[in-house]
């Protein structure tokens, strides 16, 4: 609006001299600068530019580009203008610093910087009273644009320009010093990021080399903003133990100065410069500075060195409390992000005790609220948070926690019982928010008003159905989650969400409730108004739990069809992958068939996803575990489909993904049913023999432990005459061997296919001669070789 009514006056200006004058001009610039458009600062670069050349009198400056505005879009320049005596309305540092601003807003350091060089030119060919020349506020306007960036090099180079036009004062290094801390943040590679962080420290150094140096009316001495700045460039780089290491130790440096400024009442006095003196609090920290540690431990894992931060944050508000209020560590008071970061690192640790450290932390948090000693208070994150580590403590099984912790101290509770105390924390929030809505009675030490939200729902029902994998009534976790489900509405009103009905889907899938869980989980899915692709996912794999596959592709056919008359979204491959995962473990007769009729349509049909890798996989499981005769030779030709696809670069698959196809292979040849004509035994051996042959020049790696197991148990089913079945033996255990890939599983079928006089003699035959003593007598007709006893180098195992 301004711009355009300053077009208006322009036009009249050019037929009614004297319309224009300066104040018109420096208010339309001022507005624009301001502006949160690029555009409008852009346009006020333009005008700013005008009127300089105005002031100049110089009109060859208004036809600079400006940049990246043409200048055609500005008014036409008028031939002269009012001017009046208001010194407040010329084209001065402090306007041109406004304009560099509005860059500095919109991320775009290169407009702001072009302004700095326009300013250091002007001023540089003198008069004009200086006016243009660059102040403090004009360098650090570019370099907290390049910070914005995290351009750490680009705003120490406008550092080392200002120092060279009357130097540099503390506000510019600490902005310079941000920079390289998000630089180091936001770099690319570890090493990258590591030297950010180091160059972050090299100005702080710099700093003091300069202070030392300096009279004392032109100290440059560091201060909290500095300190703070480095310590969060190392704590958020990527080189993570070494970052926050070196992180802790300059906080302990901060700490000593801290305490050193406060016994020496005159040791760092400074003359303050105008906009570059230093922070009023000097060396005292703060609570930024140690929630930017806390973070750094949370970061790394390690939440019990970020709960050691928090209690010493407390200790030593304690102690500064207890003293009047004052003292070095004053301003260090955990707050409510403070208590947050621990949460977040105990919930994300995965330990068994985590729900109950969090449940502590809590605790802390509520009785500190309630003291009246802080403003600190929980809030819904809060909760959250310890309701999340309740969640993934759910997942965690009973059974693998050891009996010393369970019953020692207290400090592991998991599976359903962890899921139990996540609803009794979200009924106690829910139960308190109710009655002080409605006015009712409220415990009294609560003086704090949270709401649960979606996501305090949602995250218990999660919890429910991460335990019911474990619980031995799966039935009865996910009916508690779907109760959950039903009261998020009817208490509060909240509205389900996706993530709400497909943790209930979840809980259902995982409790091991056969066909009845499988059918509810369906009468949900039916219930809600847009299932998602993981909603049918779920529901898909409910029915693979219950051995019904045939349902399983029912359900996919119909999401087919719904997809033609476009009612849903085409379903992915991952709901393929989920039916051919529900028939590779089906007991239907034609399950293997059926799988692999299905990897044919995604083969063939451009309508349907392309298999994946792991497509392949779940028809060659299907494979392994039926009871077909021919399964070795379909077995084989799913593997080569595969290989081809592999070839052809439409499917991606790992030499791990490969090699695990090939033991497939030969798993299905070891396990030919006994009963399968001669033909398919037959089909057996050449697949087993050619599949173990190729496994070395297929890009699997060559044969793994588990491939000469599988070889090795084939050879004994499979082959009729003794003397061919001992040389294939033989040759595969000399080949393992020289390998170092020997275990007690390869070396007992070895025993158990030639017998132990056979083995120990074969045995004795590779030996080194100063090692072939026949082994240890056995009583019990057992080889006469013990595993042990064997060369290490042959399963490379450590000598020690």
């Amino acid at each position: 609006m301004a711009l355009k009514l300053f077009t208006a006056l322009h036009h009249f200006h050019t037929q009614n001299d004297g319309v224009l004058n300066n104040a018109m001009h420096s208010h339309v610039v001022d507005a624009l600068a301001k502006s949160p458009n690029v555009e409008h600062v852009r346009r006020a670069d333009g005008l700013l530019r005008q009127f300089i050349g105005l002031y100049l009198g110089r009109q060859s400056d208004v036809a600079e580009r400006v940049g990246g505005f043409e200048a055609e879009a500005l008014p036409t320049v008028p031939g002269a203008i009012q001017w009046n005596d208001d010194r407040h309305h010329v084209p001065n540092q402090i306007r041109i610093t406004g304009v560099m601003r509005g860059y500095a807003r919109q991320f775009h350091p290169k407009g702001a910087e072009s302004l700095l060089n326009l300013m250091v030119s002007l001023s540089a060919s003198g008069g004009n009273k200086g006016i243009f020349r660059p102040n403090e506020f004009g360098f650090g306007t570019v370099i907290d644009a390049y910070s914005r960036m995290d351009d750490g090099s680009n705003a120490e180079r406008i550092l080392r320009l200002m120092k060279q036009n009357g130097g540099a004062n503390i506000v510019a290094y600490n902005s310079t010093i941000s920079a390289w801390a998000r630089t180091a943040k936001h770099a690319s590679s570890l090493q990258s990021s590591r030297e950010a962080a180091e160059t972050a420290e090299r100005l702080l150094r710099e700093m003091w080399s300069e202070h030392e140096a300096m009279a004392e009316r032109r100290a440059l001495l560091p201060d909290v903003v500095t300190y703070s700045s480095v310590i969060s460039a190392y704590a958020s780089c990527r080189d993570q133990p070494y970052g926050v290491g070196r992180a802790r130790e300059l906080l302990t440096e901060l700490e000593g100065l801290a305490a050193r400024e406060a016994n020496e009442s005159r040791a760092y006095t400074t003359t303050s410069r105008k906009g570059g003196g230093r922070h009023p609090h000097g060396f005292q920290s703060n609570e930024k500075v140690y929630n930017t540690i806390t973070q750094a431990y949370a970061n790394v894992g390690d939440a019990a060195g970020a709960e050691a931060i928090l209690q010493k944050m407390i200790s030593l508000h304690s102690s500064s409390t207890e003293g009047g209020g004052g003292g070095t560590h004053q301003h260090v008071r955990p707050d409510t992000r403070t208590f947050n970061i621990v949460l977040n690192a105990w919930s994300k640790s995965g330990g068994s005790d985590a729900g109950v450290r969090a449940r502590e932390i809590l605790a802390r948090l509520e009785d500190l609220a309630t003291s009246g000693d802080y403003a600190t208070r929980p809030d819904i994150v809060s909760y959250n948070t310890v309701l999340s580590a309740w969640s993934n403590g759910a997942k965690i099984d009973p059974a693998s926690v050891s009996e010393e912790k369970e019953e020692g101290n207290g400090s592991a509770i998991v599976g359903i019982s962890a899921a139990h105390e996540a609803l009794e924390l979200l009924d106690r929030i829910e139960r308190q928010y109710i009655a002080r809505s409605k006015g009712g009675s409220f415990d009294r030490r609560e003086p704090f008003l949270v709401k649960p939200d979606a996501i305090s729902y949602n995250t218990t029902i999660a919890a429910f159905a991460n335990a019911a994998q474990h619980d031995q009534d799966g039935t009865r976790s996910a009916e508690q989650a779907e109760s959950i489900l039903s009261r998020m509405l009817d208490r509060l009103g909240i509205t389900p969400d996706d993530y709400s009905f497909n943790g209930v889907l979840l809980a259902w899938a995982r409790s091991s409730g056969g066909l009845p869980a499988a059918k509810r989980a369906e009468s949900i899915l039916r219930s809600m108004k847009a299932p998602t692709l993981i909603s049918w996912s779920l529901v898909i794999t409910a029915y693979a739990h219950a051995d019904d596959a045939p349902k399983a592709e029912v359900l996919l056919r119909e999401m087919e069809r719904d997809a033609k008359g476009k009612r849903r979204s085409s379903p992915n491959v991952v709901l393929y992958n989920s039916v051919l995962h529900a028939w590779s473990r089906s007991s239907e007769v034609d399950a293997s068939r059926q799988a692999e009729s299905l990897l044919a349509r995604m083969e063939e049909s451009s309508e349907l996803p392309s298999p994946t890798a792991n497509s392949y996989r779940m028809v060659l499981n299907a494979l392994e575990h039926s009871n077909d005769h021919d399964k070795a030779k379909r077995g084989k030709a799913v593997l080569d489909r595969l290989l081809a696809s592999v070839q052809a670069q439409k499917v991606v698959a790992t030499p791990r993904d490969i090699q695990s196809a090939y033991n497939s292979v030969l798993t299905a040849c070891a396990y030919t049913p006994g009963s399968a004509e001669e033909h398919h035994r037959n089909d057996a051996v050449q697949v087993i023999m050619e599949t173990f042959r190729d496994m070395n020049g297929a890009g699997a790696g060559g044969p793994n432990q588990e491939s000469y197991a599988l070889f090795m148990q084939g050879c004994s089913h499979l082959f009729n005459v003794q003397e061919e079945r001992d040389v294939l033996l033989k040759a595969a255990f000399r080949e393992c061997c020289q390998r170092g890939l020997l275990n007690n599983i390869i070396w007992d079928k070895l025993c158990t296919a030639l017998g132990p006089e056979s083995t120990s003699a074969f045995v004795d035959e590779m030996m080194p001669s100063n090692e072939s003593d026949g082994g240890s007598e056995k009583e019990d007709g057992s080889c006469l070789w013990a595993f042990e006893e064997l060369p290490e180098e042959w399963s490379g195992r450590d000598p020690s």
